[in-house]
């Protein structure tokens, strides 16, 4: 009889696994659809789907095995669970908001961020206090029907700017990019957005504008005493006033030569209406 060079056990690449696929199975008699991880043997590992059962042979007891080798599913599967942990860490740990709503204005998900920047104490306190984007959080419910407009004719918004209410009822400024996801039949599912707090950067533009203003008046007076002191120190403006001068001085040597006025007669009310 042969020597075998390997033990059934020595394919397992966790080696107490294989005692207890062997509990199980001497316990159940048989098992299906068990997915075991296996070595070959240049020792790369690889997953089979194994459904085993215990059968008499010639009087001796043994196992039939069928394996089917799933170390493609298993690597698909593994590649997703990757992308949805970081799609999950991104949405948790990004800095900027991040939501998924309903057509109708109910959040379903929303990150940290997005709950710090509206004030909110956590996601789920946000989730379950914001009923109505509408009206909650747009200052401009109108704003709110723009917005759903230009997503539904576009698929998609970048940078739309409004204002919001926090919790406490204080106005800030965000600035929204948000697109309509779909599934394969194109039925829409929820809209998906990011948002940033641009506040800061509203006031500061209020500001600059004040100080532009400001400065625009400052340049118009000082341009308007500028044009007032060459007009007044103009030749022609100084011939007028040479010319005003000598004018007012005729008609005040005019007044004192004209012979005096006679007295003017005063009617007082007397009682027969006579002259004074």
């Amino acid at each position: 009889m042969p020597t075998l060079l390997y033990q059934l056990q020595d394919f397992y690449f966790e080696p107490a696994h294989y005692q207890r696929i062997l509990d199980q199975l001497f316990e159940q008699g048989a098992i299906h659809g068990v997915e075991i991880r296996l070595c070959r043997a240049d020792e790369t590992d690889f997953w089979v789907s194994a459904s085993m059962q215990t059968l008499i042979h010639q009087g001796e007891e043994i196992i039939l095995s069928a394996l089917c080798d799933i170390s493609d599913r298993k690597a698909a599967g593994e590649a997703l669970r990757v992308a949805e942990e970081n799609h999950r860490s991104i949405f948790e740990n990004a800095i900027g908001g991040i939501y998924q709503s309903t057509l109708d204005g109910h959040f379903l998900r929303v990150n940290k961020a997005l709950a710090d920047m509206l004030g909110y104490p956590s996601p789920e306190a946000m989730l379950e206090a914001v009923t109505a984007i509408r009206s909650q959080i747009y200052v401009e419910p109108a704003c709110r029907r723009q917005f759903r407009q230009l997503l539904e004719e576009h698929g998609h918004v970048n940078r739309f700017e409004y204002q919001a209410y926090r919790n406490n009822g204080d106005i800030i400024w965000l600035v929204e990019s948000a697109r309509i996801v779909r599934d394969r039949s194109g039925k829409v599912l929820y809209y998906e957005g990011i948002l940033e707090d641009q506040t800061q950067r509203k006031l500061e533009e209020t500001a600059l504008k004040r100080e532009v203003e400001q400065l625009r008046i400052e340049i118009d007076q000082a341009k308007l005493t500028r044009q007032v002191t060459e007009i007044t120190q103009s030749e022609y403006f100084q011939q007028l006033q040479a010319n005003a001068e000598i004018l007012r001085f005729k008609n005040a040597n005019t007044a004192q030569n004209l012979p005096p006025s006679p007295p003017a007669k005063i009617l007082m009310d007397c009682p027969s209406g006579s002259e004074v």
